[in-house]
Order: C-alpha cells, then sequence, then structure tokens
C-alpha cells in the first residue's frame, strides 16, 4: 500500500459551452476508482484561457508526478501547450490522455507529440486503474503491453500497438464518480448519467467508433435505475443539487426501455425528491405519452432532440432522416407539460446548397430557434474514420493526408458558395459582433428555460413575471425577423458574387441588431431580478453560467 500512495495523479480537463459537459463526469469517474484503489487523485477543472491554468495544475506539484489529461476537440492545443511544457521542464514524470477526441486520433497524437507517454482509448476507468497499477515506484516505468491504450516505451521511445481492452466493469459496479469540482459551484446544476453507448449509427457521431475501442459496437449499458436515485439523491442532499443534466447519448432507446424508466420515475416519487432533470431523446421513435406524463411528474424540465437539419439532402448524408412535421408534433405534447426543447441542429454541412441553407434559416425561424447563432455558425464536424470522413476522402472534399489538428473542420464545401457565406457570417457575428452575439443566444436560450422552470413549480411563481416573459418574447420574435432578413439576403447576395449590397446589408444589420439585443440584455436582467425578488433565487441558480464564446 505504501508504494500504491506514492503515485499520486492529477487529472486535468477544460469544460465549456455554458459549463455544461460531461468532461468533468468522465474524470470523476476514473478519480472515483483510483480513490477507491488507494491513490491520491487531484481532479483540475480549466475554464477556455485560463490564466491560471499552469498554476492549478502544479498545486502542490511535489505531490503529483502523473497526469491523466482529457482533450476536448475545440481547445486541445491550448491544454497540449501547457502540458509540453510541464514534461520539458521535468515537472511531471508521465503524461497520459483520454476521451474521445485522444481515442479517435491516438496513433498520429503519440507520434506527433513527443511528450505524451500514452493514449488511453478504451474502458477508460479500468485502463487507467490497470496503467497506474503498472507503473513503478518512481513513475518511471509501467507496462507498455496494457490493454486499452496506445503507449511509448520508456526506454526505446518505440509506440506500442492498440490493444483493445474487453471491458469488464458495468456502470452498476463502478463507484459514483468524485464531485470535487461541482461542490465548489455556487449552481443548482450538475451532469449524470444512467447510461453510456449508443445504438444508433449517425455518420457524424464519434459514438459507433469509440465503441469498438470496447468490443461493444451497437451496446448500450445502462445502469440500474435505482442506483441511478441513489446518486441523485445523494447529490441533491449533500451538495444541493436540484437540476440533473442527463449526459446519456439517448435516455429512452425504444419500448424495451420503458420497464427502466418507470422504475426510475417511481423511485424519485418514492423519495420525494424535489427535483428536475434534462435528457437526451431522439424524434423517431419518441416516447409514449403514458412514460411522458411519469418523466413529467417527478420532474422533467427540459428536452434535447438531435432535429440536425430542415434538407433531406442532409439528412441523407448524416444518416439520419426526420419527419417533416415530427418537430410540431412533439413540442405541443412537450409544452402542454411545461418541458423545455433545445435542439441539436447543424446547418452547415460539406455537401449543402445555398438553397438547403436558406431552407434551414426559413426552418429555424418557423420553429422559433433562429437566435440559435451558435448552430448556425458551427458546421458540422467530422469524426476521423467515420462514415462521414471516408465519404468526405472518396469525393475529393478532405486530403487523406489530413492532419487530426485539421480533420474536424478542414474539409472543403461542395458549392464554394457555401463555404463563402459561412465565413461570412463568422466575420459578422464572431469578429465584429462578439460579444454582442453570444450574449444574445445566451439570453434568449436562458430566459426561455427560466420561464419554463418557474411553470415547474406548480405555477408557483407565474404570476410575479407573467408580462414580462410576453415582452421579452415578443422581443426575441423581432429579433428573428431581423435575423431571418439579414441571413436570407446575405446568402443570395453571396450565391450572386454582390461584394457592394452584401457591404450595405452589414452595416444596415449591425446596427439593429445591437439595438435590438441591448434591449434583450437589459430584459433578461430585469427578469432575473424580479425572480430573485420573488423568492426564484435557487431557481435561478438552475440556470446555465455562460464562459465560451460562439
Amino acid at each position: 500500500m505504501n508504494q500504491i500512495r506514492q503515485k499520486k495523479i492529477k487529472l486535468v480537463f477544460y469544460r465549456t459551452l455554458f459549463s455544461q459537459s460531461g468532461a468533468s463526469l468522465t474524470m470523476g469517474s476514473i478519480a472515483s476508482l483510483l480513490r477507491k484503489n488507494g491513490y491520491k487523485v487531484d481532479l483540475c477543472f480549466l475554464e477556455k484561457r485560463d490564466l491560471h491554468a499552469t498554476e492549478k495544475i502544479l498545486k502542490d506539484r511535489e505531490r503529483y508526478n502523473i497526469i491523466i489529461a482529457k482533450p476536448n476537440f475545440k481547445d486541445y492545443k491550448e491544454l497540449f501547450n501547457i502540458l509540453a511544457g510541464l514534461k520539458k521542464y521535468k515537472k511531471i514524470n508521465k503524461i497520459f490522455i483520454c476521451g474521445p477526441y485522444a481515442s479517435l486520433n491516438a496513433e498520429e497524437l503519440i507520434k506527433d507529440y513527443v511528450w505524451i507517454d500514452g493514449v488511453i482509448t478504451g474502458a477508460i476507468e479500468e485502463t487507467s486503474l490497470a496503467l497506474v497499477n503498472s507503473l513503478n515506484k518512481d513513475c518511471s516505468n509501467f507496462d507498455t503491453n496494457c490493454p486499452g491504450g496506445i503507449w511509448r516505451k520508456p526506454s526505446t521511445n518505440q509506440i506500442s500497438s492498440n490493444k483493445i481492452r474487453n471491458a469488464t466493469i458495468s456502470l452498476n459496479k463502478l463507484p459514483f464518480p468524485a464531485r470535487d469540482i461541482e461542490a465548489q459551484e455556487n449552481v443548482k446544476y450538475i451532469n449524470i448519467e444512467a447510461s453510456r453507448g449508443c445504438a444508433f449509427g449517425c455518420s457524424f457521431c464519434h459514438n459507433p467508433i469509440m465503441a469498438k475501442f470496447n468490443n461493444k459496437k451497437g451496446v448500450v449499458d445502462m445502469k440500474n435505475p435505482k442506483l441511478v436515485v441513489d446518486e441523485m439523491e445523494y447529490l441533491h442532499k449533500k451538495l444541493n443539487k436540484t437540476l440533473f443534466i442527463f449526459n446519456d447519448d439517448c435516455f429512452w432507446r425504444g419500448p424495451m426501455d420503458n420497464d427502466r424508466i418507470e422504475k426510475f420515475c417511481s423511485e424519485i416519487k418514492k423519495r420525494k425528491l424535489n427535483i428536475k432533470f434534462y435528457i437526451y431523446l431522439r424524434c423517431k421513435p419518441f416516447i409514449s405519452e403514458k412514460l411522458l406524463k411519469k418523466l413529467s411528474s417527478v420532474g422533467l424540465a427540459r428536452v434535447f432532440l438531435g432535429l440536425e437539419n430542415a434538407s433531406k439532402r442532409s439528412q441523407a448524408v448524416f444518416n439520419k432522416t426526420i419527419e417533416k412535421n415530427i418537430y410540431s408534433q412533439i413540442k405541443k405534447r412537450l409544452e402542454a407539460r411545461h418541458i423545455n426543447i433545445h435542439i441539436g441542429y447543424i446547418v452547415f454541412e460539406p455537401y449543402s446548397t445555398i438553397d438547403d441553407i436558406i431552407l434551414n434559416f426559413d426552418y429555424l425561424l418557423k420553429i422559433r430557434k433562429l437566435f440559435r447563432l451558435g448552430v448556425i455558425l458551427e458546421p458540422m464536424r467530422v469524426i476521423p474514420s467515420s462514415k462521414l470522413h471516408i465519404k468526405l476522402q472518396s469525393d475529393n472534399l478532405i486530403s487523406k493526408n489530413t492532419k487530426c489538428d485539421k480533420i474536424t473542420y478542414g474539409y472543403n464545401f461542395l458549392n464554394t458558395d457555401v463555404g463563402k457565406l459561412l465565413k461570412k457570417l463568422k466575420k459578422i457575428f464572431s469578429e465584429t459582433l462578439n460579444p454582442e452575439a453570444y450574449e444574445y443566444e445566451y439570453y434568449c436560450t436562458t430566459c426561455k428555460l427560466l420561464e419554463t422552470l418557474l411553470k415547474k413549480e406548480k405555477n408557483k411563481y407565474k404570476k410575479i413575471i407573467r408580462d414580462d416573459f410576453k415582452e421579452f418574447n415578443q422581443m426575441r420574435d423581432i429579433s428573428m425577423n431581423l435575423l431571418s432578413e439579414y441571413l436570407k439576403n446575405t446568402a443570395r447576395l453571396t450565391a450572386r458574387g454582390d461584394l457592394r449590397e452584401l457591404n450595405q446589408e452589414d452595416k444596415s444589420f449591425i446596427d439593429k441588431f445591437r439595438t435590438i439585443s441591448q434591449s434583450i440584455k437589459i430584459k433578461h436582467a430585469d427578469i432575473i431580478t424580479k425572480t430573485i425578488e420573488g423568492g426564484g433565487r435557487d431557481i435561478v441558480k438552475e440556470i446555465y453560467i455562460g464562459i465560451d464564446r460562439i
């Protein structure tokens, strides 16, 4: 045991996008298993452009000699720069990386970054434990035959082959994730999981590829609903968390999950937990009215729907068909039970046409989601070795020699005007109108959510600010009409190559947008203030804190 306790592990990760991310959940799960086996573990959470990132990692550095870091698709370079420096100046003995980005690019990353000692690719908790167990006393050597990753041999610098680990520890057997980071946050929401894996095969998703690292393609590891509610109850009582964000790729897959969901609802009701939660669902199949009623009665407040795209051409690219009127049907059912809807959507994909883009602008306006500038400005992500990646290579829209740091968005658009339009819109919203554009989306998103959360409180707060929400929604609708006109005009003018009219369109829009977005910002602040004054301070703490930028 003394030898074990000499190995001190620092788990490092970024968490961005309104603080809603599963990164702390994944790393917390590794931490809890390592601690259960006698290791000293410190969780180190970094924000984007964190001035004190290195200080956080080096805090009590004499006690920590191993780093396991989880880079993400967007911010890995920022993290890599810090880790490379720590290794160069011999502040850390061994550095390993994990997570989808690391796993999907494992061979290239370990070859290109000489400071990486290994990449954990599968069965992340089990492999981390086996890896740390194999390190010698001074952490200078480890077992490079360890299944579940690809490793750099300390003596020869040679790189091992990626060995698959057959996962043996199910979610039911893993200890609850460590919650060091969440315990320090002055918010009411927290991430949680009831399952891992996905039974579906969308072409743009990393899940079908990640499954191969665990020999579990199409297999979903479901957690006992009693254990799920055990964890919710613990987090509610010990950390005072009242809103739970389920990170499951699909909380309910179909009728085979009905019994599990009913048990989940019964457990919450039996324990009289006054909580709320969010879940991810597909448009089809969609959950029955009977189950929806039960979920709503025990706290379901928001559903994340993968709506993806209105164009049939794009849906074919995604390998995901969405029926034409399905959203309006689902919306009617959810809103009747005061359940907010948050959508996943991809406007720009490699095979889009200008007509497709305009179709999507019209659709987002129709469903009152055109304020979601983030989904407009971020094109489809390409996952290495995915079906879409292979198709792009065969269609010569991305080179087979493209490095992993370029693959994600490094493709060409089949229609060059689409690429020009995206570049144009990014310049306007991410540069000229930054941070106004980010704040605008944030306020529109959170105000609608706040209205839903207040309604879930059995109308306790409804009369306080009913007229304020009505006024806010009117402002939001005016702003979306303004956006719609600008976006569609810009798309058409880009296709025509009319630079003079484009510049005139930009100037007129920017002034109007700044005026309406400022009004929205002020009204949002007014609503937050009145909510707090009316006794809803804890409800406000269930709303995300914005820390990212579009």
